[in-house]
């Protein structure tokens, strides 16, 4: 229910939704605490009793989170090229040739350059 969820609930308000008592709540969220460890996700009660979900931060090095959100921005701003990224990342390297044999997918690659997303020279692809 959380996770539907952009602002955080009350204990009261959550386990009135569920139809639960407090104590299943509580025990709910201790058994919720111990199965998110291994997520990107945890579970945050805060001293007012309100109940979020959230990202569990440390799991990505900023250089993870920079290519994440620079795949992001690239799937809205260059969809050929976010689509391209996608196709290389699914082909056998001896395709890629093939695959960059349009002169728009040439210009697509460029883009994954310019964004940092690939490294033409630490990448066996072609220019």
């Amino acid at each position: 229910m959380l996770a539907h969820r952009t602002e955080p609930l009350t204990r009261e308000q959550l386990a009135r939704a569920l139809g639960w008592t407090l104590t299943k709540l509580d025990d709910a969220c201790e058994s919720a605490h111990q199965r998110l460890d291994a997520t990107g996700l945890q579970l945050i009660v805060t001293g007012t009793g309100r109940c979020r979900l959230e990202p569990r931060h440390g799991l990505l090095s900023e250089e993870q989170l920079r290519r994440l959100s620079a795949t992001t921005d690239l799937a809205t701003t260059h969809p050929r090229a976010y689509k391209l990224l996608l196709r290389l990342r699914r082909s056998p390297l001896e395709n890629v040739q093939q695959t960059l044999s349009h002169a728009s997918d040439r210009r697509a690659f460029q883009a994954l350059v310019a964004h940092q997303i690939i490294d033409p020279d630490k990448t066996p692809l072609p220019r």
